[in-house]
């Protein structure tokens, strides 16, 4: 009796198992509820905004995100993340994120790996106008003074046998055996994991009030930037000519080489040197276009432009820190025979130069340029100016022509009255030193890209915009008479 007693007992014990099976499951239902607790609070305005509130700070954008995943341990994915850049912004479906946890412990944010998908950046050149002038302080005229430490000077105290009769101390021999000094261990570079950068399917484009000006589509990279020696690449079309660069990193710098390249019909080399500092991002760029002949074809509704020209060769060179303008070095040549400009739709007139040049050098966060010409017997076209770091530019232009050029210019301002001159005679050209060559200037001031234009008898000022409107209607109306006028696209 008593022995089946103890047996039902034992049989009614909690097996240890199970017991330890029911604490695991209750475990794993707790950090469950809490991951999902945690990725309900991310995904709230609160949470939002706590992520994103870095990002605006540092970009000076209000930026939006529709869902936010997370992958305990793993990655930070930001669903539909987009931002208003005046009349642009950008818009990103995806963007991954893989921070190091390690450091993250240590409150280091360190991102071991970024992938970017399905990206539209529209930029506005206005609103990066008024950014640029916001954002780049001091000016150039400021200069801050030198931070002087003032030291006192001691007398020697009465007793003392450690001092020389000049005051100054005499250094006591070292005692007991000299302490080695702490060199911390750099870990070796094939032993850290890479860190990559991959970008796929992000498009580009460029507008000016409306005006689309250029566009970069299908950009697509896998660039590695920390760890071991990896190769990467970048690709992107531009006008239905695609582009490919290798991107090496060698444990220190990456190096961007493009042997076979080709824009607006011109082969080019450039090598690109970028090197991964704590406080700074030197760089080198190097770009060469050989001597070739340029033959380009520029179509639009109305607008049929060839322009064509021989030994055409250049040289690009510059260096610095890429987070600071002010560090930029560098200088450009660029040079071409016969050169020709010509209208293809109406008149089929060229404009023709035996020789054009194109010369700048880059030094504090500016661009001289002390020799733009081409040099032409109807007509010449010289100019000079420079570009500052905050876009903001200024120069002359002169327009030399002789007599058969004279008319086809006085025509044009005529009939468009694209400049304002203030004078009774309303000629464009006045007589030069020369009895057979008329010329002007324009003086160019403002911001580079909502330039403004005055003429040397003038004392109005008009957007370069506004001229080149007022130009393209006058050649319209004209198309239009002719019955060539087509319809836009």
């Amino acid at each position: 009796m008593l022995d089946s007693l103890n047996t039902a007992i034992e049989k009614t014990k909690p097996n240890g198992k199970f017991r330890w099976r029911k604490y695991i499951i209750l475990l794993l239902g707790i950090l469950t509820v809490g991951y999902l607790l945690l990725l309900l609070v991310m995904n709230t305005s609160w949470g939002k905004n706590k992520l994103i509130s870095p990002l605006n700070s540092k970009t000076k954008c209000e930026w939006r995100v529709g869902r936010i995943l997370w992958n305990p341990f793993g990655n930070i994915e930001f669903n539909n993340l987009q931002t208003k850049m005046g009349g642009g912004g950008i818009m990103i479906n995806s963007l991954n994120l893989s921070p190091s946890w390690r450091d993250l412990y240590s409150r280091k944010l360190k991102i071991t790996e970024a992938s970017i998908e399905a990206v539209e950046i529209d930029l506005d050149l206005n609103w990066l106008k008024k950014h640029t002038q916001n954002v780049i302080q001091p000016s150039d005229t400021e200069h801050p003074k030198p931070h002087i430490i003032k030291t006192q000077k001691t007398k020697p105290k009465k007793g003392r046998t450690n001092t020389n009769p000049t005051g100054k101390p005499i250094a006591k021999p070292s005692q007991g055996k000299p302490t080695k000094p702490i060199v911390k261990e750099i870990p070796k570079v094939d032993s850290r994991p890479n860190r990559w950068l991959n970008i796929k399917k992000m498009n580009l484009t460029l507008r000016n009030d409306g005006l689309i000006i250029g566009k970069i589509a299908d950009i697509t990279a896998s660039i590695p930037y920390f760890g071991k020696p990896a190769e990467g690449s970048i690709q992107w079309e531009f006008e239905n000519d695609k582009h490919t660069h290798k991107m090496q990193w060698d444990g220190r710098q990456v190096t961007m080489k493009e042997e076979k390249g080709k824009l607006m019909n011109l082969d080019y080399q450039w090598k690109v040197l970028f090197q991964r500092n704590h406080s700074s991002i030197p760089f080198a760029l190097f770009a060469n276009l050989p001597q070739q002949s340029l033959n380009y074809s520029l179509d639009y509704p109305n607008l049929h432009l060839r322009v064509s020209a021989d030994e055409l060769m250049g040289v690009i060179t510059m260096n610095g820190d890429l987070k600071n303008p002010n560090t930029w070095r560098g200088l450009l040549n660029i040079v071409s025979n016969n050169l020709r400009i010509s209208e293809t739709q109406k008149t089929h007139k060229e404009i023709e130069f035996d020789k054009a040049t194109f010369t700048g050098s880059m030094g504090q966060g500016r661009l001289h340029i002390p020799l733009a010409e081409a040099i032409g017997h109807k007509t010449s076209i010289l100019a000079n100016g420079v570009i500052q770091k905050n876009l903001y530019s200024y120069g002359v232009i002169r327009l030399i022509a002789n007599k058969e050029a004279e008319r086809f210019y006085e025509r044009a301002y005529h009939g468009s009255k694209f400049i304002t001159i203030d004078e009774h005679r309303h000629n464009l050209l006045t007589p030069l030193d020369t009895p057979d060559r008329k010329y002007c200037d324009f003086h160019i001031d403002g911001i580079l890209t909502n330039l403004e234009l005055c003429h040397n008898r003038g004392k109005s000022w008009k957007l370069l915009r506004k001229i080149l409107q007022d130009l393209l209607e006058f050649k319209n109306d004209e198309l239009n008479e002719d019955g060539l006028l087509e319809t836009k696209f």
